[in-house]
């Protein structure tokens, strides 16, 4: 597999959860990381834990704040982006990963409205959207540069009151397969994770744990290191454009 030693990543939603665990992992592969989430305290904790980790390694970590939930979105990933190639010594990034979610839950069906279904698609589907449509100007054209972004297993496996938010993850995995051929040589794919244990679980998660792995044929839930591993993969894979990686212990066998 091609070493993305040295390759620059920008990780949208990397401040905590997954996106955080693809931005130490990608340190530990010798890669640049630039973060960038809406809260500007995580954001500068998060720096400080990268660098840290680092350690003594001069990796360049950089972080920036963005807010992707209103109508400003298109500016807003278009400064985030010409920071982060600022950042980079103004050179064209390498590689995008997008693991921004948001706090919305789901609802009944009978209970959804206009309001409601914007809402939820500003961060799960319009952000990553207006993300391709920005990322030509400021990644490599290259098959060596690639976009990453997060679906959910709910995009395959519907579940009650998830009407809103399964069809936005079905949406991500066709924008996914038609960004690979519009944005072509760079690679554009997705990781799609089931049940991953992060810090939004709460200070509780032993119960949450317990209940999911019920449901999952391993009878575990992921890990956000085994996560990281799938988008890890998708930036080496120079061959992979297009494509859908679960990784959910099984979560759709039973």
């Amino acid at each position: 597999m091609p070493s993305i030693s040295g390759h620059s990543l920008l990780v949208i939603g990397g401040s905590s959860g997954i996106g955080f665990g693809v931005a130490q992992l990608a340190l530990q592969q010798g890669l640049s990381v630039a973060i960038a989430s809406s809260n500007k305290s995580r954001v500068d904790n998060a720096v400080k834990r990268l660098k840290d980790a680092s350690q003594p390694e001069p990796i360049k970590v950089a972080g920036y704040t963005v807010d992707l939930s209103n109508s400003d979105v298109e500016s807003q990933l278009e400064r985030l982006l010409i920071d982060a190639k600022k950042g980079f010594y103004d050179q064209p990034l390498d590689h995008i990963v997008f693991t921004a979610g948001d706090s919305l839950q789901h609802r009944e069906t009978s209970d959804i409205d206009l309001e409601f279904i914007q809402r939820s698609g500003m961060v799960r589907f319009v952000a990553p959207l207006l993300l391709g449509k920005l990322t030509s100007r400021f990644l490599k054209n290259h098959w060596t540069s690639s976009i990453t972004l997060t679906g959910g297993k709910v995009a395959d496996r519907p579940m009650p009151q998830y009407t809103v938010l399964t069809s936005y993850a079905a949406g991500v995995e066709g924008m996914t397969r038609n960004l690979a051929l519009d944005l072509k040589p760079i690679r554009v794919n997705l990781v799609s994770p089931g049940a991953v244990k992060t810090e939004i679980w709460g200070p509780a998660p032993a119960s949450i744990e317990d209940t999911l792995s019920k449901k999952i044929a391993l009878g575990k839930v992921g890990s956000v290191e085994e996560a990281a591993e799938a988008y890890i993969y998708l930036m080496k894979d120079t061959n992979s454009t297009g494509s859908i990686i679960p990784t959910n212990g099984g979560e759709l066998l039973l």
